[in-house]
């Protein structure tokens, strides 16, 4: 099956106003060298809290393992929204479309354990188009996963 958790249940609380989203990622998160980090704009578009974790080159696994520290390493709480915007270098290193889905399994479902609200977001267009139709494929696979 796909990505459906218990997190669906709790798109209520993640309806008020000082709610704090979890920007998850790599490099596309972190921004830098002139460009703004989408969190950065989400939080001033929407007045919330927005937690930018983004590491430059980070692959999939790493950032799974980064996550689960956060969340299992005695935060005060977990945050209500995690947006989890992953494999940019996964697919321009060619790690197999199955390994970055089940990570990116892994960490939509370490969130959802914590009774977060889960967004995945697919990946942008890539300048350098020779990854191009691997960056398709994940955001297919994505959109498959998260709507079966």
């Amino acid at each position: 099956g796909g990505w459906q958790a218990a997190e669906i249940q709790h798109v209520p609380k993640a309806l008020h106003s000082n709610l704090t989203i979890f920007a998850l990622g790599d490099s596309l998160t972190a921004a830098g060298f002139g460009s703004v980090a989408y969190g950065m704009m989400l939080s001033e578009m929407m007045g919330l809290q927005v937690d930018i974790a983004g590491v430059w080159g980070e692959r999939t696994r790493p950032m799974l393992e980064r996550f689960a520290q956060h969340v299992t390493g005695g935060t005060d709480t977990a945050p209500e929204v995690v947006l989890v915007l992953a494999g940019t270098n996964d697919v321009c290193d060619e790690e197999p479309l199955p390994t970055i889905l089940a990570n990116l399994k892994e960490i939509h479902h370490l969130a959802g354990a914590q009774l977060s609200l889960v967004g995945v977001l697919g990946l942008p267009p890539f300048l350098d188009e020779r990854n191009e139709a691997r960056r398709t494929a994940l955001n297919v696979a994505l959109r498959e996963q998260v709507a079966s």
